[in-house]
């Protein structure tokens, strides 16, 4: 848990870090704009007063005073009008980053075997549980549980499972469902089902009968997610193509703003 711990704090560093020197190099080039500004009117107006004609100098003596105004009033439509192009990119920039994918990941093999249950109107599900680790399987701001994983942070996840079944040869038709839920710990009261999938096997169709669901959910730190089926016949799954996966769209702190 400390290991986990240690890897997310250093990833959440890393994205603030990336983010704090973004919107430092911005701010350097719009100062870098309006110096370079500045310093290309100043030689304008070098060149400018250079070949103007000394008596215009001696006999009106209004020009600096124009040349003064005119001067500033450039300089000041050029700094409003840098400061707003700007503003207008730091928005972009803090729209883009309100929805760029966070470092928070996980992706996880399972497999498990599902009961004939007792009472077919009314199937008890049985959740799927980690017995291999896949070379594909990770996890990073997520904590990784036998029979699902825990939330760490706050925030509006894609969450989506995969289950790949094997019958049996002698079941040549059956209805089986899959489920994703989400859970807080030691609190029944609060187990919520995510998405719900029912599939139909026939046995003579020679198809894969792989299910398949996704969907974005706004989750909080502590929720726990499982990935579940029913059958009315045992079902056995391919571990190789059965997983629960996800990755945080945004953080809570972002989509609240």
């Amino acid at each position: 848990m400390a290991e986990s711990s240690e890897v997310n704090k250093e990833y959440l560093d890393d994205l603030i870090d990336q983010t704090v020197k973004a919107q430092a190099s911005r701010g350097l080039r719009a100062s870098r704009c309006i110096t370079i500004t500045s310093l290309v009117l100043s030689l304008i107006a070098v060149v400018f007063v250079a070949n103007f004609p000394k008596r215009a100098h001696s006999s009106d003596g209004n020009f600096y005073k124009i040349y003064d105004e005119l001067q500033e009033k450039i300089i000041e439509e050029m700094t409003k009008f840098l400061v707003e192009r700007h503003k207008l990119k730091q928005k972009k920039y803090e729209m883009m980053m309100r929805f760029k994918h966070t470092p928070v990941s996980a992706h996880i093999s399972l497999s498990g075997a599902v009961r004939i249950p007792a009472s077919e109107d009314k199937p008890e599900s049985s959740v799927l549980v980690r017995k291999n680790i896949d070379s594909l399987d990770h996890a990073r701001g997520v904590k990784v549980d036998k029979d699902g994983l825990v939330i760490l942070h706050s925030g509006l996840y894609f969450v989506h499972a995969s289950v790949t079944p094997e019958f049996s040869s002698r079941v040549a038709y059956t209805t089986w469902s899959m489920y994703i839920y989400k859970m807080r710990r030691n609190s029944q009261a609060r187990t919520i089902k995510l998405t719900d999938t029912a599939h139909t096997f026939l046995s003579w169709t020679n198809s894969q009968n792989t299910g398949y669901s996704a969907g974005v959910f706004k989750l909080e730190a502590g929720e726990k997610l499982q990935l579940r089926l029913t059958g009315q016949s045992p079902i056995a799954c391919d571990e190789r193509s059965t997983f629960l996966g996800l990755f945080m769209l945004t953080s809570s702190s972002s989509y609240q703003k």
